[in-house]
């Protein structure tokens, strides 16, 4: 099972769970994210569901390879803006459907998204939509109300238009999830869902941003050089390959990224860290769970992370829990690091299918 933290004076939860190591697997580097990630030292807490070899191959039908294909590009009858999303077990009798957001298009395997998509569509049989996020694949740029707000760390407009859409096919109960800047948006809706009439049941959040008061620059830093140079040490050694950046020297992480702004031509790169580098998340948390009544918030997040960072998550999980018990809980993964869905993805999705199945 994996770790659960509770308050107290100081971290906790750091050591990995005891469990029986696996043989380790052969040319496995020596890097405690590798290592972690492929049990080489029994570290894994989930490892084994996807170990035994008699386990079958989770593949997607070709009734989902056809859903993942098929973004829907719906106009916001209040904004006018487009918002793409993708709706997978369409036929799945499903009164609570999963709602997802993620960093980039949903449209796309870039970050592993459509990957992540893809298992948690397996896995949990639910009936799920994935939402995009305004500039980016085939949505709208962001409007000038929401591109002001970002400025000061508020993704209420961007939550709104979200829920809208929600509104718009019915949706009426929901289990939430996103990861990164997904986990941020979902914060957002998750605080404001009431007003549309939107039951939110759990809220799961992977390596939320918007937790830590960071500039641009640094934010940059820590998720384009620091987290890429662990990509670059583990990235030969992950479960799935499917969905990952492949780099070979911090050099090549940098020069993504350069390409990246100069492919930005909807303003994303630089829109969205501006709001992610103010400390707001928590505020919405606080909404969320005083709006939403019985409403269960999971912090899933990687002990190796450079964006949802050990100190300040640990302060986040323990001023809430405080207040609202076992109504928010915490995993910490030992051994990975911000990019948790790119590389790992029938793991997470592992972990969003169990968290929300209750």
């Amino acid at each position: 099972m994996p770790e659960q933290f509770q308050p107290g004076p100081e971290e906790v939860g750091a050591d990995p769970i005891e469990v029986t190591p696996t043989k380790p697997k052969a040319r496995v580097a020596d890097h405690p994210i590798s290592s972690f990630n492929l049990n080489t030292k029994g570290q894994n807490p989930d490892f084994p569901d996807f170990d035994d070899e008699n386990a079958p191959e989770l593949l997607p039908s070709t009734e989902l390879q056809a859903e993942l294909e098929d973004l829907r590009l719906p106009i916001n009858p209040e904004s006018g803006q487009h918002l793409g999303y993708l709706e997978l077990n369409r036929d799945a009798a499903d009164p609570r459907p999963v709602v997802s957001f993620f960093e980039y298009s949903v449209d796309a395997d870039h970050a592993g998204s459509k990957h992540l998509l893809e298992q948690l569509a397996l896995q949990s049989q639910r009936h799920i939509y994935a939402f995009e996020n305004p500039s980016t694949g085939g949505s709208d740029k962001l409007t000038a109300e929401q591109h002001e707000a970002l400025k000061k760390g508020d993704f209420e407009p961007i939550a709104r238009s979200i829920l809208e859409n929600m509104q718009a096919v019915g949706l009426k109960a929901v289990d939430l999830n996103g990861h990164s800047l997904g986990a941020r948006i979902a914060g957002s809706v998750a605080a404001h869902a009431s007003e549309y009439g939107i039951v939110v049941k759990n809220l799961v959040l992977m390596e939320p941003a918007g937790l830590d008061d960071a500039s641009i620059g640094k934010l940059i830093y820590r998720l384009g050089v620091k987290e890429g140079w662990n990509m670059i040490k583990y990235q030969k050694h992950v479960q799935d390959p499917r969905g990952k950046e492949t780099f070979d020297t911090p050099i090549d992480v940098v020069k993504n990224y350069a390409g990246m702004i100069r492919r930005d031509t909807k303003g994303n790169i630089w829109a969205y860290p501006k709001g992610l580098g103010k400390p707001t998340l928590a505020t919405d948390l606080i909404l969320a769970l005083k709006t939403q009544e019985g409403m269960k918030t999971h912090l899933i997040t990687g002990g190796a992370s450079q964006i949802a960072r050990r100190k300040t998550v640990n302060e986040t999980y323990t001023a809430l829990s405080t207040v609202y018990g076992p109504r928010v809980h915490m995993v910490r993964l030992p051994g990975d690091t911000h990019m948790l869905n790119m590389g790992a993805a029938r793991r997470m999705a592992w972990h969003i299918s169990r968290l929300i199945d209750n």
